[in-house]
């Protein structure tokens, strides 16, 4: 737990040294992107059908072609 508590207050700065942005494909790489994502999810209430078709949950899980790992 030692090297934990002296790397992580250089996190950032380490991974913006290497460079690893353009290789990261998780949405929770920056506020940003996690914040596009959040904007597209489909909202639903007490109002929707409780029925998901496979249309609905392959939309939900293949979301922007990426399967879900």
């Amino acid at each position: 737990m030692q090297g934990v508590d002296v790397v992580f207050p250089h996190l950032e700065e380490y991974l913006a040294w290497m460079d690893i942005a353009p290789y990261v494909i998780v949405l929770i790489v920056s506020d940003e992107r996690w914040k596009q994502f959040i904007g597209t999810l489909q909202t639903f209430s007490k109002t929707t059908s409780s029925t998901w078709d496979a249309e609905v949950v392959r939309a939900f899980l293949y979301s922007n072609d990426l399967p879900v790992v």
